[in-house]
């Protein structure tokens, strides 16, 4: 869509809805200042608009989502091994 419609690269997050009049509205975050961005195309008639919705409507733009805590760094005190404590014989 960057080249066809104009509108800018995307981190990723991607949504669609199509509306009960046939507008197609795709609403994504800018990949290079987070900002919120909607596409749409209204009933079908051919022309595509994209509008920097952070920009028009004056809100903040969000950071993108950290990663899945599977690929953060573990704490320090997570990668030595637990030990047990063992019964000593008396």
């Amino acid at each position: 869509m960057t080249g066809y419609v104009g509108t800018p690269a995307t981190d990723g997050a991607v949504s669609a809805f199509t509306g009960s009049d046939g507008t197609l509205a795709i609403y994504s975050r800018n990949s290079a200042d987070s900002h919120l961005q909607l596409t749409y195309i209204a009933n079908n008639s051919g022309t595509w608009t994209t509008t920097d919705l952070t920009t028009s409507v004056g809100t903040r733009s969000r950071p993108a989502p950290r990663p899945p805590c599977s690929s953060r760094p573990t704490a320090p005190w997570a990668s030595s091994p637990r030990t047990r404590p063992t019964a000593t014989s008396r």
